[in-house]
């Protein structure tokens, strides 16, 4: 499935940084923001991805369309104004050797540089934390990149352990 195409939005400026008290948190369905999403996406990628050139950006709509429906992608996001600033998405399910316990793996999380300071990152960490909890949710992770430590750090703070590395090699042509 071709990538939906993006919405313009409007842009965000040092001053929105300014007002971190117009930040609002909240669930919402994936395909309902997907279209607002887009750019972030593509941002979020081009900043934090690996092997641009072997590895093109290419979500799998169909499958996150369906994690969607059996009620498994979960979207925690944060506004400004009204603005998509920053999202927080999870794949939530039992693992395949833990199928009772429930696991919320993140897929993605990326909040715009605007509003990297101060409490922004956070709250979009906890409060999807404290709705996971409410859920039933056991375990939350993160697999932070290893070139972007900083998020790292703040999951340390927040009471994440490093549990596992994980190692890739291209083999491809």
């Amino acid at each position: 499935m071709p990538m939906p195409r993006a919405q313009a939005s409007p842009s965000l400026t040092a001053s929105a940084a300014a007002r971190p008290d117009k930040v609002e948190y909240q669930w919402e369905a994936f395909s309902d923001v997907i279209q607002e999403a887009l750019p972030l996406l593509r941002q979020h990628w081009t900043e934090i991805g690996l092997d641009h050139d072997k590895c093109p950006l290419d979500p799998n709509w169909e499958a996150l369309m369906a994690y969607e429906r059996s009620g498994q992608l979960a979207l925690y996001t944060a506004r400004h104004e009204g603005d998509l600033v920053g999202y927080n998405c999870f794949i939530v399910h039992g693992r395949l050797h833990y199928q009772s316990t429930l696991f919320a793996l993140n897929d993605v999380i990326w909040l715009h540089p605007f509003h990297r300071e101060g409490w922004t990152g956070v709250k979009l960490v906890l409060g999807a934390e404290r709705e996971f909890r409410r859920r039933g949710v056991k375990f939350v992770e993160y697999g932070p990149k290893m070139h972007f430590p900083k998020f790292g750090k703040l999951l340390e703070k927040l009471g994440y352990a490093p549990f596992e590395v994980r190692y890739r090699k291209f083999i491809g042509d």
